[in-house]
């Protein structure tokens, strides 16, 4: 049997997912068969209340480079691309199992309410 060990800790995934803009990359590298560019990061991650500068300053200095050091992603810094690490798919699964238990529970209405 061909298992896979995944070295990331659950608290350094729960880390990682805390950010609302790293989860928004990770969502986008889920969805590409191809790497990805950073600017269209970019584009998919700016906001009413962001600029593109902004954007792309916190995924240069911040998201990316953490992302990176663990594992979850391969960024190449002279390509400006970014592709799924060895760390991508436990990483993924969960906030993949993280975003459906909330969609559910939004659906589901308080014990209160009914």
């Amino acid at each position: 049997m061909n298992q896979h060990t995944h070295s990331i800790a659950a608290d350094a995934v729960l880390r990682l997912l805390s950010d609302h803009q790293r989860r928004g990359v990770l969502r986008r590298l889920a969805d590409a068969d191809e790497p990805v560019s950073v600017e269209s990061l970019t584009a998919a991650l700016v906001t009413e209340s962001t600029t593109a500068d902004a954007v792309r300053i916190r995924l240069l200095h911040s998201h990316l480079p953490k992302l990176h050091d663990a594992g979850v992603i391969d960024y190449d810094a002279d390509e400006r691309t970014v592709r799924r690490g060895p760390e991508f798919e436990p990483v993924a699964s969960l906030l993949q199992a993280l975003s459906s238990h909330l969609e559910r529970a939004s659906e589901t209405p308080l014990a209160e309410d009914r």
